[in-house]
């Protein structure tokens, strides 16, 4: 990563805020908690922390991680802007006119690097801008033909159940499917846009338990930060998957290889209804009715404009009939 590669030595470290924002005026332990935090994560270092139940660390956890993920960014865009305004170079006393036309030149690609990295931070920015905007426009729409939301989130939440026994009942031994996943060439569909790749900083959180995660998401929710972030939940195949046809194999293997030999196929595919039926014939393309561009496109609009947890993007999936 560029910044990390050329982050200017004199720049000082941040220091943490003199008060976190917070829901609420948090105790000294968690005052402390943060405070480390962000030291730790401007330090770039592996920290290990230990607090009591009940004391909020996953409250904590947030504040202190976004409060310094935010500052990070903000003095990011800061040092790239003064590198790429600066045009100066220190030239050394002596006549030696070769090593100075180095340095110029060596500052010149930091500059033109500085440069390119903002120009991908803006047009992220720009891409945000558009889809809120096209967003904004579909919410009525959205509105009305999702009045029976209620209804729909209490069954979703039944199959959701019915998923993680399933998964936790089959245990491990799907190593070798993730790796087909993640190296497999036949995979690639030809309809979908490749979008260059997004250099940009993520925080990852991982838990043991999907309900876990799911406190996460609503902790993230009522924070100070839950208008500033994009926050996406992840799960395996058996959780997220929208395919019914998929969905009701009777393993966590079976669904993962169910669903890698439909995105291998190229041959026409049949939408199925929750009773197995066939609705409709798709156009020809992956041979999973729901993996396309454009109702994909949509599922991730949804998803990166708001913060959702398992269940919401499932129903979204559901609803939008896309994967």
């Amino acid at each position: 990563h560029f910044y990390k590669r050329h982050q200017m030595a004199s720049v000082p470290p941040l220091q943490p805020p003199d008060s976190f924002k917070f829901p609420f005026p948090p105790y000294d332990i968690q005052e402390q908690f943060m405070r480390e935090l962000f030291q730790v994560l401007e330090g770039g270092k592996l920290g290990i922390f230990e607090s009591p139940t009940g004391t909020g660390k996953s409250l904590s956890l947030i504040c202190g991680a976004l409060t310094w993920f935010l500052e990070s960014e903000k003095q990011k865009r800061i040092n790239l802007e003064k590198l790429v305004n600066d045009k100066s170079v220190d030239d050394d006393d002596d006549d030696d006119w070769f090593a100075n036309a180095g340095k110029k030149q060596e500052h010149n690609q930091k500059r033109l690097e500085a440069k390119e990295e903002l120009e991908r931070i803006k047009s992220k920015e720009e891409k945000l801008s558009k889809i809120k905007a096209r967003r904004s426009q579909l919410k009525q729409t959205d509105i009305e033909q999702n009045k029976d939301e209620f209804n729909e989130l209490f069954k979703e939440v039944k199959w959701m159940q019915k998923a993680v026994q399933r998964e936790m009942s089959q245990g491990s031994g799907d190593e070798d499917i993730l790796v087909e996943e993640y190296f497999s060439d036949e995979e690639a569909d030809d309809d979908f846009e490749v979008d260059e790749e997004d250099t940009s900083r993520r925080i990852f959180f991982c838990s043991r338990t999907h309900s876990q995660l799911s406190q996460f998401v609503r902790e993230v929710k009522k924070s100070p930060f839950g208008s500033d972030v994009s926050l996406v939940s992840l799960a395996s195949r058996a959780v997220m998957c929208v395919n019914p046809s998929v969905k009701k194999l009777p393993s966590q293997a079976a669904i993962n290889e169910k669903c890698l030999e439909l995105g291998r196929k190229k041959s026409k595919a049949t939408a199925l209804d929750d009773d197995s039926n066939p609705t409709k014939k798709s156009k020809s393309g992956c041979g999973c009715p729901y993996n396309k561009s454009t109702g994909t496109a949509v599922l991730r609009d949804q998803a990166v404009l708001a913060i959702h947890d398992i269940e919401d993007l499932v129903l979204a999936g559901r609803k939008t009939h896309s994967c």
